[in-house]
C-alpha cells in the first residue's frame, strides 16, 4: 500500500469522527491534557449468542481488545461492497489503558493485542502515541511484520481503526450501541500503486 493511500484511509478515519487538530501524520507527539479515563470492560455473561456460524471464535485472552458481544443477537454488521468479512465485538477498555503511558511518563508504551479474527491477531507495537483532550492517538506496527501499520484513535470514548499487516487490511468501526464492525478490506477495492 502506498504512503498516500496509507494518509488517505487516516484521513477518512478522523474524518468519521470529525476531529480536527489530530492529524496521523503529524511529526511533533502532543501530550495535550490527560484524556478523559476510558470506561472499564464491559461485562462478561456466559450466555452470550454464538457467533454467526462463519466464524467459531475461541474464547478472547484475558488481555483481549475484543470481546463477544452480549447484545449483537439482532444487530447485522453493516455491508460494504469492499468488505470481504466483518465481525461484531464490543471494545476492552483496559488493555487501551494499559498501553497509554501518562504524560509525562518516561517509560515505553506497552504492545498491545487486537484479536480482529481467529486467523488475524496481531501484537501491536506503538511508535506514537499522541493525547488529546478527549482521547489519543496511536501510531505503531504490527510486531515482526515488515510493511505494517496500525492507527487507532479514540475520541470521546469511542474507537475508529485501520490496521495493514501481512497484505491485508482491517477495519474497526463503531456501529452504535457499544459495539463495533471489524471488518478485513479487499485491497483490489483500491487502484494499484
Amino acid at each position: 500500500m502506498s504512503p498516500t493511500r496509507a494518509i488517505i484511509l487516516s484521513v477518512l478515519a478522523l474524518a468519521a469522527f470529525g476531529v480536527a487538530g489530530c492529524a496521523a501524520n503529524d511529526a511533533s507527539p502532543t501530550r495535550a491534557a490527560q484524556p478523559s479515563p476510558l470506561p472499564a470492560a464491559p461485562p462478561t455473561n456466559s450466555a452470550t449468542p454464538a457467533a454467526p456460524a462463519s466464524i467459531n471464535l475461541p474464547p478472547p485472552p484475558p488481555n483481549a481488545l475484543f470481546l463477544e458481544p452480549s447484545n449483537a443477537a439482532n444487530v447485522t454488521p453493516p455491508a460494504q461492497p469492499m468488505t470481504l468479512r466483518t465481525r461484531l465485538a464490543t471494545l476492552n477498555f483496559d488493555p487501551l489503558n494499559n498501553t497509554v503511558a501518562p504524560p509525562g511518563n518516561s517509560a515505553q508504551a506497552k504492545t498491545l493485542q487486537l484479536n480482529l479474527f481467529p486467523d488475524a491477531t496481531f501484537v501491536v507495537v506503538p511508535d506514537r502515541i499522541d493525547l488529546h483532550p478527549k482521547g489519543f492517538t496511536l501510531i505503531g506496527r504490527v510486531q515482526s511484520v515488515e510493511k505494517s501499520q496500525v492507527t487507532l484513535i479514540v475520541e470521546n470514548q469511542t474507537l475508529v481503526g485501520n490496521i495493514r499487516a501481512a497484505g491485508k487490511l482491517f477495519q474497526v468501526r463503531a456501529v452504535g450501541n457499544g459495539l463495533y464492525a471489524i471488518s478485513e478490506i479487499d485491497p483490489k477495492a483500491f487502484p494499484p500503486d
